[in-house]
């Protein structure tokens, strides 16, 4: 494995984490949190989700990448 695939696969790794203990913690206290904190723990929840989204994506990008210059190479 690479570098950078393996650095692209800690950042997915992080952010379905951090996203998995915001979904529980929403889960578990989402109730008891003011308007605005829940606010804060659903902005965080979509952000997170974001960055796994987007890190999957420049890793399937890379991957395509990866096969497109190596067939190229092979031509």
């Amino acid at each position: 494995m690479t570098r950078a695939r393996l650095a692209l696969t800690f950042l997915v790794a992080e952010h379905t984490g951090t996203l998995e203990e915001y979904e529980q913690l929403a889960a578990s206290v989402g109730a008891l949190l003011t308007r605005g904190q829940r606010e804060a723990l659903e902005f965080g929840i979509r952000y997170e989700r974001m960055m796994v989204d987007f890190w999957r994506w420049v890793a399937d990008r890379d991957e395509d990448g990866t096969e497109r210059a190596q067939r190229a190479a092979d031509a």
